[in-house]
């Protein structure tokens, strides 16, 4: 799959250039800090894109708006209590949606520049061990992506740096491989590759 990308990573990067230079390192990978907008003649581009993004986001899924609402697929099945169910799972979830710690607004907004300039965004979302809900909008250069058979997708692959400290927060040093917790100590800022794989059950295999 990341090879099958490589062809849009070109791509990619010039719009990026123009339109994003903060989320551009497709075929160029920079250190942390350097100048990005060197190839910036205006911000006409910049400005359109945020202008667009800030239209969708506002309309789609603005925080002062009712924009979804929570049913069953089969209608016939809804009763009181279920109506009163799906309304107190709507309440917490517009909780969550519009909490300042889960930063989903912000992020909201990160995915629709993206979307708007590449074509494509991915948010993930996860529960911290505190049972707080989090959002990430990712950088498209840490995605792969396959399809099914009809045009769907149904498998992501996220390809991301972590130091060794890093890791062990995130998943606990018992699941973490020896090397790594030796780091810890070592070279607690030296960064390895982890592959974060989303995919239908049924392509899982046994091992």
């Amino acid at each position: 799959i990341e090879s099958q990308r490589s062809n849009y990573n070109s791509t990619w990067q010039v719009l990026g250039d123009y339109v994003m230079p903060n989320r551009v390192d497709f075929d160029i990978e920079r250190s942390p800090g350097d100048v990005r907008n060197k190839k910036l003649y205006d911000t006409t581009a910049i400005h359109a894109n945020q202008l667009l993004s800030a239209t969708l986001h506002g309309g789609v899924t603005n925080a002062s708006s009712d924009w979804f609402d929570l049913a069953f697929e089969d209608i016939s099945i809804m009763t009181d209590a279920s109506k009163r169910f799906l309304s107190q799972a709507k309440k917490e979830l517009v909780k969550v949606l519009n909490s300042t710690t889960g930063s989903f607004q912000g992020q909201a907004h990160e995915f629709y520049l993206s979307l708007v300039c590449f074509g494509t965004a991915v948010m993930f979302i996860e529960e911290d061990d505190t049972g707080k809900i989090n959002f990430a909008t990712l950088h498209l250069s840490e995605i792969f992506i396959g399809e099914n058979a009809y045009g769907q997708v149904d498998t992501v692959f996220r390809k991301f740096k972590l130091t060794p400290r890093q890791a062990v927060q995130m998943w606990g040093a018992d699941n973490l491989h020896p090397r790594l917790l030796e780091d810890v100590e070592r070279n607690p800022d030296e960064k390895y590759d982890f592959i974060h794989a989303a995919l239908p059950k049924i392509d899982l295999k046994d091992e």
